[in-house]
């Protein structure tokens, strides 16, 4: 299964970003975790407040449960992005910098997307998604070339180990084949 994690912070900005969604069990709620890790990992230097919003309630509900009851919960699912983000999470709750909302995905402003804003950073987020999700078939296309290369260069080295090793043997037999001349030649010198 292939997913992409796509992040707007606005039109043209520089942290915009489109990843591959990593790990065993790739699903919308690690792709939005994976989001909010990059986010914020990538702005844990920023003073100001980061608002996320996300079109993944769980991932929503859970961040806001940390949030505001201020505990971390026992994880089996997604526990090497939980343990990278629970500090920061922590830490931005402490200092009162974090919000994170969540948004109606795909849906019209009747549908539960507030704003033209909300819904135009929504779609660019899923733009952005989708090359992430491209880089997991650029990755397997390189991969199988790769791989491809590797079978041709041992099929390459098989086949001069065995153009050697027919040479050696031939040239074995040209030097039985003299000594066997020379045998002969010496038999007859005898006689």
């Amino acid at each position: 299964k292939r997913a992409g994690v796509g992040i707007c912070f606005g039109k043209n900005h520089p942290d915009n970003a489109a990843n591959e969604v990593y790990g065993k069990s790739v699903n919308s709620y690690r792709a939005e975790l994976q989001a909010v890790s990059i986010i914020l990992q990538g702005t844990i230097k920023w003073l100001a407040k980061i608002w996320i919003t996300l079109d993944n309630e769980a991932v929503v509900k859970d961040i806001n449960a940390m949030i505001t009851k201020g505990h971390k919960k026992k994880r089996r699912e997604n526990k090497d992005i939980w343990i990278v983000i629970e500090g920061i999470i922590e830490n931005r709750t402490s200092n009162g910098t974090l919000r994170v909302t969540w948004t109606k995905g795909h849906a019209t402003q009747e549908q539960g997307i507030l704003t033209a804003e909300e819904k135009k950073r929504n779609e660019e987020a899923d733009w952005y998604a989708d090359r992430g999700r491209e880089e997991h078939t650029r990755n397997d296309v390189n991969t199988k070339a790769a791989q491809q290369r590797t079978q041709i260069a041992m099929l390459m080295q098989t086949m001069m180990l065995k153009v050697w090793a027919r040479r050696l043997e031939l040239i074995n037999e040209e030097e039985q084949r003299i000594a066997n001349e020379d045998n002969e030649h010496y038999e007859l010198e005898q006689e």
